[in-house]
């Protein structure tokens, strides 16, 4: 459970949206024994509810030639060619809608910052941030070996994942954040979704790629992972490549000694 070790004349609103951040129904249901958090069913029952409402908006290339947004079942209809189209026409405006419109959502996420290693100054930027986010991750760090290699990471997920906003506050810029989660050990990742702190990550060291990483964080959905993303460059643990390499000096040096 979360430390509630806070001064009572400390009580202010930055306080209040401090804990609420961090409030202890937004952690893991593993920490404290539970089934499930109130945080995680409620994300079920949301997943669950825009599975079923899957198709309230949906493009569709109509018979005048356009691209619309319809709502509702799709229907065939609405994907039917115009006078002089063929159905391969009408699928590749379709396409081309659907192009444009992943382009705008790039772009949108560009324009909120998302592809940068953000380094942030204080708790009250943090509580600023986590609002304005649908995913977050933020590496709560100090000056240990770990913390650099993880800031190597970071910015190589951030560069990779755009879907993700990825940024950085150093420890000791944080003391009622310290005060109020249980950290064992840094470096520590706090997993965000909508303003909400959901998950945390300790444990990550050197034995971590990139890639590796970027797996355990998607293990919570806060980025989409997929095996094989090119990051700028493997950095700490034992990849495919370098146990084959290692395999093959200890081959020549085997050799060698016959």
């Amino acid at each position: 459970p979360l430390r509630r070790s806070i001064c009572m004349s400390s009580g202010s609103a930055y306080v209040s949206a401090l804990k609420s951040c961090l409030n202890e129904d937004t952690w893991d249901a593993s920490r404290r024994g539970e089934g499930t958090s109130k945080l995680e069913t409620r994300l079920e029952n949301e997943a669950a509810s825009s599975q079923s409402e899957s198709h309230d908006t949906w493009l569709a290339a109509g018979r005048d030639g356009d691209v619309h947004c319809m709502q509702g079942e799709p229907n065939a209809a609405a994907f039917s060619s115009g006078p002089g189209e063929t159905d391969l026409d009408a699928l590749r405006k379709l396409r081309l809608a659907q192009l444009k419109e992943r382009a705008a959502v790039r772009q949108r996420w560009i324009t909120m910052g998302h592809g940068q290693y953000v380094r942030l100054t204080n708790e009250a930027e943090f509580l600023h941030k986590a609002p304005q986010h649908e995913r977050m991750v933020m590496h709560l760090w100090d000056e240990s070996l770990d913390c650099s290699l993880l800031h190597t990471h970071m910015e190589a997920m951030c560069k990779a994942h755009l879907e993700t906003y990825f940024c950085s506050l150093e420890a000791t810029l944080a003391p009622m954040m310290m005060g109020m989660v249980n950290v064992i050990r840094l470096p520590v990742l706090l997993l965000c979704r909508s303003g909400k702190v959901v998950h945390q990550l300790t444990g990550i060291d050197s034995s971590f790629t990139t890639e590796g990483v970027a797996y355990e964080i998607s293990q919570h959905k806060l980025l989409d992972f997929e095996e094989g993303t090119a990051y700028s460059r493997a950095v700490g643990g034992c990849t495919t490549g370098t146990a084959a390499r290692g395999h093959a000096i200890d081959d020549l040096e085997g050799s060698d000694e016959d």
